[in-house]
């Protein structure tokens, strides 16, 4: 029976300090980048270019009502500033591919095609602030995506290098946030650990 309580103990005690590891580690990527999120379209500093990070495409070819929201909040920051847009992502979750999508989502609202720089790379956050980094002149950008999203996309941007802003695009409520933020805490901490070892 000892042995059983001590053996309940040291699971307790190893749960709990994973547990206060992953508060910490999501923490400190919030509020590293909270200071650079922009609240008011309005006040959007001067960047070179906007990043929008993929999400799901359906197989009709019709983007998510996420990624919809990611694409209208950038076009407004578009059309006070005509700033180049830059679509990233990679092959959908039902095959079909993000970054085309969203370049016709946003011909179709009459950006002009050579403000759209396409990102097939784009499979993770990590990946799409590659492509930015190896832009020489884009040294600047916004990202518009989803609040949840956001801190980690700064965090990474930043840390590589590139002056990194946010606004949140959260304009509607999505189905399935509770998993979204619960995968997210952990990409959290994946991606600081790739940004200290790379």
């Amino acid at each position: 029976m000892k042995k059983i309580l001590k053996y309940i103990l040291w699971l307790f005690a190893f749960f709990l300090m994973f547990l206060i590891f992953v508060v910490s580690i999501n923490v400190y990527v919030i509020n590293y980048s909270k200071r650079y999120i922009i609240d008011d379209i309005d006040h959007a500093l001067k960047v070179d270019a906007v990043l929008i990070p993929g999400a799901r495409v359906y197989s009709t070819g019709h983007v998510s009502l996420m990624l919809a929201d990611r694409l209208e909040t950038a076009m407004k920051i578009y059309g006070k500033e005509q700033l180049v847009l830059i679509v990233s992502g990679g092959e959908g979750e039902d095959g079909y591919n993000e970054v085309d999508a969203m370049e016709r989502y946003l011909k179709s609202r009459y950006v002009l095609p050579d403000q759209i720089i396409k990102d097939f790379n784009g499979d993770n956050t990590f990946a799409s602030m590659d492509f930015v980094k190896e832009h020489d002149e884009i040294s600047s950008i916004i990202i518009s995506t989803q609040e949840y999203h956001l801190y980690r996309s700064i965090f990474i941007a930043r840390k590589k290098g590139i002056e990194a802003y946010g606004i949140a695009a959260d304009m509607h409520q999505y189905p399935g946030m509770s998993y979204y933020k619960l995968r997210e805490a952990f990409a959290r901490i994946k991606d600081v650990f790739l940004i200290v070892f790379s």
